[in-house]
């Protein structure tokens, strides 16, 4: 065991000026020996999910089970939630979804793509919306009502600020930098 010690500090010493990989950093980081390190060991750490990625999956599965109960309960959290309106919610969650697990580039672009859609859908929601009585959903008069399709797709201001959260959260998790290592993965 001592020669192995005494060996990764001269390795330490002699590469003190080059670039090393990520495995050499994280054996370095958290001192782990070369025979302890067996194939696969650090895969859960080198293949660790951005903030982008892990926004996407979890925005695109909260997005696919609202499109589900949407189906069953068509006022769920105050909104409008007609059949069509529920595949949007099912299709931009599936494409979130999809893209989160597959490459962080990917995931930023679906991110940034769904979340000015709902970004816009929300805003305009807000400035096109007149008072009125919505057809699906909850049947209260709404003062920011916007048919685009009568008992179709009817959004309420309840949508709107929906919308609204969806789109900051899209948004914010594919702009943030940031990658998280676990120490308990090793």
């Amino acid at each position: 065991m001592q020669p192995e010690i005494e060996r990764n500090k001269i390795n330490t010493k002699n590469n003190a000026g080059k670039k090393t990989s990520i495995r050499g950093r994280l054996r370095d980081e958290y001192d782990i020996q070369s025979e302890t390190i067996r194939k696969g060991q650090l895969e859960g750490v080198l293949e660790r999910k951005t903030f982008a990625q892990e926004t996407s999956v979890f925005v695109g599965t909260a997005l696919v089970v609202f499109g589900f109960v949407g189906f069953v309960v068509d006022n769920l959290l105050g909104a409008h939630l007609s059949p069509a309106h529920n595949v949007i919610h099912l299709v931009a969650g599936a494409l979130l979804v999809w893209f989160g697990f597959n490459s962080e580039q990917r995931a930023k672009k679906c991110s940034l793509i769904c979340g000015s859609f709902f970004g816009v859908l929300g805003v305009l929601g807000f400035i096109v919306g007149t008072p009125g009585m919505p057809s699906v959903g909850t049947l209260v008069r709404d003062d920011s009502l916007w048919l685009l399709s009568p008992e179709q797709l009817e959004f309420g201001s309840k949508d709107h600020v929906i919308h609204l959260v969806l789109a900051a959260a899209l948004v914010g998790g594919a702009l943030m930098k940031f990658r998280r290592l676990r120490r308990e993965e090793i």
